[in-house]
């Protein structure tokens, strides 16, 4: 009572899978919670690219996706397989080719890949890495987040009419713009020497949950590291059995990848460390400095 959004909408929201963005309470409460324990032991698999530089290849760069879906319960118009195409298959694509390219060229930075677990369920897999990091989290540069990259807001796909869905040639780009004036120069230069894309900064901004906390970002973000998140945004079929590839645009798929593959690359060649020049916005918790 007296909040944003009442419990009892919540919970109606819930079931209907209109989630309300995340808000404060303004007074304290107390849960009492009936819950069984359950024991999920899930795996990330993470892969490392060694620097050719002899200096160099002491500093990291990660590059992210998760490999879980959110499985539901529901039959939705008959159909009960939580396929999770977008959210996150089409990330955890992207990510793969961009290993399998790297290999090739061997940039002077090392590169730490990343398919994590548990995402769905609370960030499970990054929050485990970060607090059981392979390298001193002091020498990861940079952490990219690949995740939902399949979507296109083009006149007669299937979502033509979602307006938080980039359109044609489009894709969200999220924390340079708050994070670092100098990372986010780099990336412009090298998007637009290649694949010049448009680059949608809405949800680049500290007030946005897409730049913190709801994603994989957030927890190398609150120990300080910078973080560079790429996405084409929130559709009808999130988190429902709908996600299904038919609805995903592959040829859009590959020029994010190829944009991304491009952006690591530039980054991990670059002579001057990729870095936080800006302040951290005060609404990401600072834990892990």
């Amino acid at each position: 009572a007296g909040e944003q959004v009442t419990g009892a909408d919540l919970l109606a929201r819930g079931d209907a899978a209109d989630y309300p963005a995340p808000f404060e309470l303004a007074k304290k409460i107390t849960l009492n919670v009936a819950a069984a324990t359950t024991i999920h032991r899930p795996y990330n698999v993470v892969a490392v690219i060694e620097g050719s530089d002899p200096v160099l290849k002491n500093e990291y760069i990660t590059i992210e996706s998760h490999l879980d879906g959110a499985v539901g319960t529901r039959t939705v118009e008959g159909d009960d397989i939580y396929n999770s195409a977008d959210d996150n298959a089409s990330g955890s694509a992207a990510n793969l080719v961009i290993a399998e390219m790297m290999v090739t060229v061997k940039p002077r930075r090392s590169l730490i890949f990343i398919w994590d677990s548990g995402e769905e369920q609370g960030l499970w897999g990054t929050r485990h890495f970060v607090g059981n990091p392979p390298v001193p989290l002091d020498r990861i540069v940079a952490h990219v987040n690949i995740d939902m990259i399949g979507a296109n807001r083009a006149p007669g796909s299937p979502d033509a009419d979602q307006s938080r869905v980039t359109g044609p040639n489009e894709v969200r780009l999220i924390g340079p713009g708050v994070l670092s004036a100098k990372v986010n120069a780099l990336l412009d230069t090298v998007n637009g020497a290649y694949q010049k894309m448009t680059f949608d900064r809405s949800w680049d901004a500290p007030e946005s949950e897409f730049f913190y906390p709801r994603t994989d970002a957030g927890p190398f973000l609150e120990p300080g590291i910078l973080t560079i998140g790429f996405t084409t945004g929130i559709h009808d079929r999130y988190h429902l059995p709908a996600d299904e590839a038919e609805a995903l645009d592959p040829v859009k798929m590959e020029k994010i990848a190829r944009t991304i593959f491009a952006s690591i690359w530039a980054l991990a060649d670059s002579a001057e460390r990729p870095a936080i020049d800006k302040p951290i916005p005060a609404t990401v918790p600072r834990y892990g400095r």
